[in-house]
């Protein structure tokens, strides 16, 4: 994050930095907040409604939600729910995570089932659990 005059902005992502108005300083977390949150929903929801046609799940809903504790879930009505801040994890964490979830619309457990439809999918997904278990704690304001 880089503070600097904007003139009629209060946030600019460019060449992957986050560009904040000087003037506005002391409120950026708010700001970067607000952001995330929008390309959160934006992104999330349009790469679970892709990956859905792609690999032919049926979704109901998808929403992205403030979460403590989970990065996911899914209904038994086919209504997913993502965590907001996956929208700071990188794209391999992000599809396994949906994936997941989408994988839940078929099988609402845990099960060998479940675990082999994800792995049909994202066959290294045990190295990408390994990896957002050490950076989940990074994944925060």
């Amino acid at each position: 994050i880089e503070f600097v005059k904007l003139n009629n902005y209060l946030l600019k992502f460019e060449n992957g930095k986050v560009f904040i108005d000087e003037e506005h300083k002391d409120n950026f977390k708010n700001i970067l907040y607000n952001w995330l949150r929008i390309n959160a929903k934006n992104h999330l929801v349009s790469q679970t409604i892709e990956l859905a046609k792609r690999y032919n799940f049926t979704i109901n809903n998808v929403r992205v939600k403030e979460q403590k504790r989970r990065w996911g879930s899914c209904s038994n009505k086919k209504n997913i729910n993502l965590n907001w801040r996956l929208i700071m994890a990188n794209d391999s964490i992000i599809n396994y995570i949906i994936i997941h979830e989408l994988s839940h619309t078929i099988e609402l457990n845990h099960s060998p089932k479940f675990w082999k439809i994800v792995e049909t999918i994202v066959p290294n997904y045990r190295i990408i659990e390994n990896e957002l278990s050490s950076i989940e704690h990074l994944l925060d304001l």
